[in-house]
């Protein structure tokens, strides 16, 4: 791999990035995406009115990689956690 590409690929996805590449090689159409990112994409496509042209898009797609997903479930599952402790101690006791 040559060190421009493994610039733009990053550190921890390189053997992703390089799944990618041999794909788009063979002519295959590969869309890579973070997970955090396509999440946020989706919701705002969602909110605009382009949800359906989004998936489209995706679906169009051979070969979807789709990186960051453990560490987004993580980070889901605190923040989860987070909100629901954050709940709890803003209830407060009716006034007798």
């Amino acid at each position: 791999m040559r060190g421009g590409q493994r610039e733009k690929c990053g550190g921890g996805v390189v053997r992703e990035c390089a799944f990618g590449q041999a794909a788009c090689r063979r002519g295959l159409r590969v869309i890579y995406c973070r997970l955090p990112r396509l999440l946020d994409e989706l919701a705002l496509a969602k909110a605009d009115g382009t949800y359906a042209k989004t998936l489209r898009k995706l679906a169009r797609a051979q070969l979807l990689i789709i990186d960051n997903f453990v560490s987004a479930i993580r980070l889901t599952r605190s923040a989860t956690t987070c909100s629901r402790s954050s709940r709890t101690a803003t209830v407060r006791e009716p006034p007798s």
